[in-house]
């Protein structure tokens, strides 16, 4: 995916003397309403970075970018940060193709800074997804072990320092061997169980072929090649693999390449996957849990969707191929219907990620072709998607903080790729 300089430059008032240092002229803050970016330098020759974005509603710089801090290396390919912050408790986020972890201090919310990065733990490596849990570790999920980039995944718990606590392989008699590719998690302490997708990240240089031999790249960084369309569960106390379900097939093949689980406000369980199947988790926490296909069809037969959010008993996700965000309601799983749908423009093609504000109904969209973040609003009693017309660069012409810009406050560096994106939080007392 090349990224093109399309948008209008940063302010000059906003080119920083330090990556980390924060304005005089900003209001404090604890965090609320902050937004928090983790970007890749676009043609990996500066380094990547956390960008903290003016997400406070009636600010006066609502829309700016107000600090970023960099990371070390070069080509990192940020991914996935945690999908929502603990307070006072940091953000992880990973750098896919040197299977790092970077753990960034948000002490100083509006100065975060790098307090450690490591990279392979317990003999696991190239960390994926994260979350915390009750105990103050991260429970993580890790693609593959020992040498090179092997189907041999499993989930490792962290401490807060990044130190091993416990792991456990992902390996199951009910799949072949190469189809272990541990991708996310949704932890359930409540049930004592974690639901765990799988799917190939595969490396940059696939993704790359993928897209040159014209085959259909819109499940960006999917291994078409390796159909995968099981998910596991593990009991959280031990990390004692329990059951592989294997999904039922949707007409179109909805049911390949295992994304997100998550969990609604009536405590239903769903997850969805990168070819747009969306799939009910029955009976989680007993000895026959069970997988029932939605009885809706996706928005798209060839499409591809990603990572969702819920806000209450709305399932809301990306569609790739068609530039729209989908909000389906689910409080009735015999009747699961579509409340809204957002379509965007052609200058924010491919909407991937998605991340819910805790402290307001809204979410942030980042893209996979063109470089944007945007805010879209929810109506929690509708459903009803609206995006939000004032976030955006001063003096734009459309909404978004444009990322394919000339600088940034660590330095004129030239365009990013936005991936991970997570609202702050209130830090702790």
């Amino acid at each position: 995916m090349k990224t093109r300089i399309l948008g209008p430059l940063l302010a000059a008032s906003l080119l920083l003397p330090s990556a980390c240092a924060r304005p005089a002229d900003r209001p404090s803050t604890d965090g609320t309403g902050l937004l928090y970016v983790w970007a890749a330098d676009a043609d990996a020759k500066d380094p990547d970075f956390l960008a903290v974005l003016d997400a406070r509603s009636g600010s006066s710089t609502y829309g700016s970018i107000l600090s970023t801090v960099t990371v070390s290396g070069r080509a990192n390919v940020p991914h996935h940060t945690e999908y929502a912050l603990t307070p006072g408790a940091g953000l992880w986020a990973n750098g896919w193709s040197t299977g790092k972890t970077f753990m960034f201090d948000l002490t100083a919310p509006l100065a975060p800074r790098v307090s450690g990065e490591f990279g392979a733990r317990g003999g696991y490596a190239y960390p994926h997804s994260y979350a915390r849990l009750p105990n103050g570790s991260v429970l993580a999920t890790f693609q593959s072990s020992g040498e090179g980039y092997t189907a041999t995944g499993g989930l490792v718990e962290l401490d807060a320092r990044g130190e091993l606590v416990r792991s456990a392989s992902g390996i199951s008699p009910e799949v072949a061997r190469d189809l272990n590719w541990t991708y996310s998690l949704l932890v359930l302490p409540d049930l004592d169980r974690v639901v765990v997708t799988n799917t190939r990240m595969g490396m940059v240089a696939e993704w790359e072929s993928m897209a040159k031999a014209a085959m259909d790249s819109s499940h960006h960084h999917v291994s078409q090649d390796v159909r995968t369309t099981h998910i596991q569960i593990f009991r959280l106390s031990d990390l004692a693999l329990l059951h592989t379900l294997q999904l039922p097939p949707q007409g179109g093949g909805h049911d390949a390449w295992t994304a997100e689980p998550r969990r609604l406000a009536n405590g239903d369980v769903y997850v969805n996957t990168f070819s747009c199947g969306l799939y009910r988790v029955v009976g989680v926490a007993t000895e026959r849990p069970s997988v029932t296909p939605t009885l809706f069809s996706p928005v798209s037969d060839m499409g591809s969707c990603a990572v969702p959010v819920v806000l209450g008993n709305y399932w809301i996700q990306p569609s790739t191929d068609e530039r729209m965000v989908v909000a389906y309601d689910l409080s009735d799983p015999a009747k699961p219907r579509e409340a809204s749908r957002l379509v965007f423009d052609s200058t924010m093609s491919s909407p991937h990620w998605l991340a819910l504000d805790p402290a307001q109904p809204r979410l942030v969209v980042t893209f996979g072709d063109h470089g944007v973040v945007v805010i879209v609003d929810i109506d929690p009693t509708t459903g009803k998607l609206t995006l939000d017309e004032r976030f955006r660069d001063a003096g734009a012409a459309t909404p978004g903080v444009r990322t394919d810009r000339a600088a940034w406050p660590h330095g004129a560096t030239g365009a990013a790729k936005a991936h991970g994106a997570v609202f702050g939080t209130a830090s702790r007392p």
